[in-house]
């Protein structure tokens, strides 16, 4: 027996512990009832009945703001080490039933799925009639805990150290023009050369016109046309307005049919990273094994992955 029948009665203030976590969580009372489909006079309610229940003060109250005292500070991280120990317990139990069903709500890169995943939807849709797909394509980094996603495919190394993330393979950088440009400026030799070509800049978080070409060498480039959006730098490099540097999944199959060319293959050694990321509470989640499970299938018939 885990506890004496006399102590249960605490476990009352459980919910009132999530409403203060949430507070925490989201900053506010009024997000927190947000998010909990509760009023903000509802959440204020609990909190204070639990603070007069433990009799300590967890929270510093204004009118714009909380903010935690001391005593709340402890007490918040034992809550969270709480909620989401038993947040995980209803995920391993209802794992039990391997069968996935219910919502699954999934965010994936815009560009990648128009190019690579057209059939990742039909596919799962397919394969498991009883699950219900809620899919977001966008760009961004999307929160996955603030907007309530089960699961992203991310391109690039995750940077959210609070997230499970799962290697599901690499793809490659390519540097690649149209015959049509190698043709009239030439095709460079040494990464050095690509100072004297037209470069289409895709632009980073930072905006710097950098390519970061073998072993971390950086190389300056200039060009007419900045963009944000590897498809705009493709449709770009096609035409034979300069040359650009891409994953290969947005490239693969203009380079089988000779549309672009790759060149400075010899310096090339950057991979491109592939995770599945989700929340921990998500880890034994039938419907995110089987959005794992496809999503691998989907990039090994691309063709493009990296051996």
């Amino acid at each position: 027996m885990l506890l004496h029948v006399s102590n249960y009665r605490n476990l009352n203030n459980l919910p009132a512990m999530v409403a203060f976590a949430a507070a925490v969580d989201r900053g506010s009372l009024t997000a927190a009832g947000k998010s909990l489909g509760r009023s903000k006079a509802a959440i204020s309610r609990q909190i204070a009945e639990l603070e007069e229940r433990l009799g300590v003060q967890l929270l510093q109250r204004t009118t714009r703001s909380i903010a935690l005292t001391p005593a709340g500070n402890d007490f918040y991280a034992r809550c969270s080490t709480i909620i989401e120990t038993a947040l995980e317990a209803q995920s391993e139990v209802t794992a039990l039933d391997s069968k996935p069903k219910g919502t699954l709500r999934v965010t994936l890169p815009l560009a990648f799925t128009v190019l690579q995943a057209g059939g990742l939807i039909p596919a799962l849709l397919e394969r498991f009639p009883e699950l219900r797909l809620d899919v977001m394509l966008s760009d961004r980094k999307v929160d996955l805990l603030e907007e309530g996603f089960d699961v992203a495919f991310r391109l690039g190394d995750p940077m959210d150290q609070s997230l499970v993330a799962l290697h599901l393979g690499d793809c490659k950088l390519v540097v690649c023009g149209s015959p049509k440009y190698l043709k009239r400026h030439g095709t460079p030799a040494k990464p050095a050369d690509l100072a004297k070509h037209e470069c289409i800049i895709e632009t980073g978080d930072d905006g710097s016109a950098v390519w970061i070409i073998g072993k971390g060498r950086a190389v300056k480039i200039n060009g007419r046309l900045r963009t944000n959006n590897g498809q705009i730098a493709r449709a770009a490099a096609i035409a034979g307005h300069g040359l650009t540097f891409l994953p290969s999944f947005i490239v693969h199959e203009d380079l089988k049919s000779g549309q672009l060319r790759a060149v400075l293959t010899d310096y090339l050694d950057a991979l491109y990273p592939m995770y599945a990321v989700f929340p921990q509470n998500r880890r034994s989640s039938a419907k995110v094994r089987a959005f794992v499970d496809v999503l691998k299938e989907t990039l090994r018939a691309g063709g493009w992955l990296h051996k």
